[in-house]
Order: C-alpha cells, then structure tokens, then sequence
C-alpha cells in the first residue's frame, strides 16, 4: 500500500501543511534492522478480522467525544460500526464494503451512500484515512511505505528502525519490550502526517493491543479505541457489511454534500 501518498492526498484539502518535526539520520546496524524487520514480520499481519465492542474517543481543536461502538473489521477493506446508546440501542450504522460506504443515523428519514473515500470516511469517523489504511491498521498490519531501511536509533528505552520510501516518504517504526512494535509514524519529508500507538497488549490467542491511539498533528485531532470486548479472526458474514435502509428513508449521495466524492 501506498500510505503516506494516499495520507498526503487525503489530508491536502483539508490541512495547512505547517511544522517540520525532526527526523535526524542515525548510522544503520544491519545485524538491528534484519531483527527489528522479521519482528515486525513475525508479530504483526496474524489478525484478518476482528469482532468487538470499544470505546471510541475522538478529539480535536473544537471539540472532544465519545462513544460506545460494536465493530465488525475484515481485511482487506470492510468494516462496520455501529454507534450505540447508553443502554445498548444502534444510533448510527456505518458501513463499507467494495469501496463503498453506507450511514444511517437510526430513526432518520435520510441515509448516506457513496465512495469509500478518505474524505468520506472523515465525516463519520474524524479520520481522513483510506478504508484499506484504516483497517490494516485497526487490525495490528502495518503498512510500509518502502523496504529501504534507512536508519535504526535508540529513542530512550525504545528502538526506532527507519524507512525510506520513493517521493520523500519516511517512516518510523517504534519497537518496545521483547521488541514489540508499539508506534508507527509517517512522516511526508520532515513533515509528520499520522502516528499510531499501540498498548494494552492481550497475549492470547495472539499479541494483539486493546487500545489503539491515532493522531493527527496536522489537524490537531486524535482518536482513541479502547476494546472492551474482542475476538479476533472470527468468520465472518459479508451481508453485514451491507447496511438494510427503510424502504421510505431517503439515501442521498455523499457527491451532494459540499461538492465532496
């Protein structure tokens, strides 16, 4: 996949592109970046579906919120989220499947259908991230931007193993204890794009994270999932993927809304 290019586009409508954190060159130890690359190997890619319940935390410059959704994920592009109530009641259905995304905000007289673009997908979720990006990295997968390895350096008691990609694309990849992968970063030159975190690790059946932190420092805005419940590579039904309107609820295209795809 090509992450930070489809971050680039994505985020170009809708961020003025300003700060240059810092990403300084560190000599490359061969015998590190082949352990830190067949860790990464190892430990991440094992999760092709995934069933839960979670928390979700959005925050940015104006506002801050939160929700409850049930969660249904399969790679290598569908998903579902359903907003629920307090007591458990579906307020919001999203969906996408073969690039295309459905919402309906339950009891509404108006449903919403369109391409599962990076913009779409902002306006239900506050991520302006490609579907397939998004699920990889909701399902512990790690997209690389290249296999160039630049640099491996030591970020206080973590390793930090540098890639190169084409068009000035750099990636960090942060490993932890039992050099565990905990952070990834995507870096546009010197310009951060998207940092994900991941901690609360459960070990069985497989070492997968219980919280996930996305943040965007362009945009000032950040989302954190907290699974409260989860089971992992479940079978999956496809049919849930595609959301059942009320036949008098109105689907109005997302190409209506403000001009976007």
């Amino acid at each position: 996949m090509r992450l930070a290019a489809r971050l680039c586009a994505a985020l170009i409508c809708l961020l003025a592109l300003t700060g240059c954190p810092k990403a300084p060159p560190s000599p490359l130890d061969p015998v590190a970046a082949t352990t830190l690359l067949e860790q990464l190997n190892s430990q991440t890619g094992q999760v092709n579906s995934l069933k839960g319940v979670a928390r979700l935390k959005v925050k940015n410059a104006d506002q801050s919120r939160g929700s409850l959704q049930a969660l249904l994920i399969e790679r290598p592009g569908s998903l579902r989220a359903d907003v629920l109530s307090p007591f458990g009641q579906p307020l919001l259905q999203v969906a996408v499947h073969e690039q295309t995304l459905t919402a309906y905000p339950i009891g509404k007289k108006t449903a919403y259908r369109g391409m599962a673009s990076a913009r779409n997908l902002y306006r239900f979720i506050q991520l302006p991230l490609a579907v397939e990006d998004l699920v990889a990295l909701s399902l512990y997968d790690i997209p690389k931007v290249g296999s160039s390895v630049e640099a491996v350096e030591r970020e206080d008691s973590h390793l930090v193993l540098w890639l190169a990609g084409t068009d000035d694309r750099k990636q960090a990849l942060v490993f932890g204890a039992e050099k565990r992968l905990v952070e990834t970063r995507y870096y546009q030159g010197e310009l951060l794009l998207l940092e994900v975190r991941y901690s609360e690790f459960a070990l069985e059946p497989i070492p997968f994270p219980r919280q996930i932190e996305f943040i965007l420092p362009q945009e000032n805005a950040r989302a954190e999932l907290n699974y409260r419940k989860m089971t992992l590579n479940p079978e999956v039904d496809r049919s849930r993927f595609r959301l059942t309107i009320p036949p008098n609820v109105f689907i109005q295209s997302l190409k209506t809304l403000n001009g976007a795809s």
